[in-house]
């Protein structure tokens, strides 16, 4: 497939596939390469420490890939115990209106219950913004599934409060700034005001918590920064096996040892948006700096991102109403005053 979209590009007078991705993303590559180079650097100090904390807590010598996702199984179960599925709607839509935006609405559908048939991923389908919103999701006890719905409904909140007449207008400029804004709602969830105040949590908990979700914002980065640079190299030498450049990315960017026969594994061809979503991986990587400059952005106007009630109707008027009318760059320096940067998202995951 890469070949074939490579030949495809070609024709057209483009380099390759790669070219033609970033330019319909509204990505520069140079700018993007540079971006990507500084926040491993920017990054490398604090993931060692995440590594050698979860040596320690899990009492091992030599970490094996899977065992940087294991989680405090007694953090996850008070977490499911103070979040139950048959609360989490009502959470959402409490923190929502306590920042000024209301979800009881006519033209939001949502569809919370897992049943068998279901799909058991969570999406959100501008029908007819702002008109016809639907939201998909399968809700299950727990902080991570509270994280996904608001993610969800952030962007469902773009899509209601889109005030453009041309339905190629009715979106954020690029994917990246449509999932940078998601994110910014979804990381609600880590604010400690409201695990304060949603969950009746005490300091020594939340402390845990803000430990446990940089760690994982961290070790995401990890994985999407390999991830870009497999998708490069399969466009660049699509005739080659990428597994062992894999392999040795993990080795560089995890930092764990592999072994022989983890290294005869494609892990790589796990992700799906090789195939489906080709040159999409690097917007989860730009919408975390999205995120946290928006985030950064209300805390200096507004003091907090939850619980005022001014800030829900200054993200809809500055992010929302006006669809994609501007250049992503346009779009940046009006939301946040400033072009994309890093500083923000260095802030958030490691210097707060």
């Amino acid at each position: 497939m890469a070949i074939l979209r490579n030949k495809a590009a070609r024709a057209l007078g483009f380099s390759g596939f790669r070219e033609i991705g970033l330019l319909t993303a509204g990505q520069d590559c140079n700018n993007l390469k540079h971006t990507l180079k500084h926040l491993k650097q920017s990054t490398d100090e604090e993931w060692v420490k995440c590594v050698q904390r979860q040596k320690s807590r899990l009492g091992l010598e030599r970490l094996r890939p899977w065992d940087m996702h294991f989680e405090d199984p007694e953090l996850n179960m008070q977490l499911a115990r103070l979040l139950p599925k048959e609360e989490t709607l009502k959470h959402m839509k409490q923190s929502f209106l306590e920042m000024g935006i209301d979800l009881d609405r006519s033209e939001l559908t949502m569809d919370m219950e897992s049943r068998d048939g279901k799909s058991q991923h969570a999406y959100c389908f501008p029908i007819d913004p702002p008109h016809d919103v639907r939201v998909l999701a399968n809700i299950s006890d727990g902080l991570a599934s509270c994280e996904t719905l608001f993610h969800e409904m952030g962007h469902a909140v773009q899509a209601l409060n889109v005030k453009q007449n041309f339905y190629s207008l009715k979106d954020t400029p690029n994917d990246a700034l449509s999932e940078g804004c998601a994110q910014l709602f979804a990381y609600l969830c880590h604010e400690p005001e409201w695990l304060k105040h949603s969950l009746k949590l005490d300091d020594k908990s939340i402390a845990r918590i803000q430990t446990r979700n940089r760690a994982k914002r961290l070790a995401s980065l990890r994985w999407m920064l390999i991830w870009v640079a497999v998708e490069e190299a399969i466009f660049q030498n699509p005739q080659e096996d990428p597994t062992a450049f894999f392999w040795d990315l993990y080795e560089e960017i995890i930092g764990l040892e592999t072994t022989k026969e983890l290294r005869g594994t494609p892990v790589w061809a796990r992700v799906p948006h090789f195939v489906t979503h080709p040159i999409y991986v690097q917007n989860y990587v730009v919408a975390e700096l999205v995120a946290s400059q928006l985030k950064a952005e209300i805390v200096r106007q507004f003091g907090s991102i939850w619980g005022r009630p001014e800030v829900g109707p200054w993200i809809i008027r500055h992010c929302f109403e006006g669809g994609a009318e501007l250049s992503s760059t346009e779009w940046l320096i009006k939301c946040t005053g400033s072009e994309l940067g890093i500083s923000d998202y260095i802030a958030d995951v490691i210097s707060n």
